[in-house]
């Protein structure tokens, strides 16, 4: 069965707080090319990051 929902909590990342910001990780010196960001692990922790804070709110028993 598909339930169709909004989840305010989460807006997307581009152009919200959830948008990844790699400038304040990057050392004098260097460049973003210095470095390897993994955005597809970074999008998963905050999808689980969510669910979890909305389960808990709502206290559901959702399984994530």
């Amino acid at each position: 069965m598909k339930i169709e929902s909004y989840l305010p909590v989460f807006q997307g990342f581009y152009g919200t707080i959830f948008e990844p910001c790699e400038d304040s990780s990057i050392e004098e010196g260097k460049t973003s090319d210095d470095y390897t960001f993994f955005y597809k692990e970074y999008r998963e922790r905050v999808a689980i990051a969510c669910c979890g804070f909305i389960e808990r709110e709502l206290d559901f028993n959702i399984i994530i």
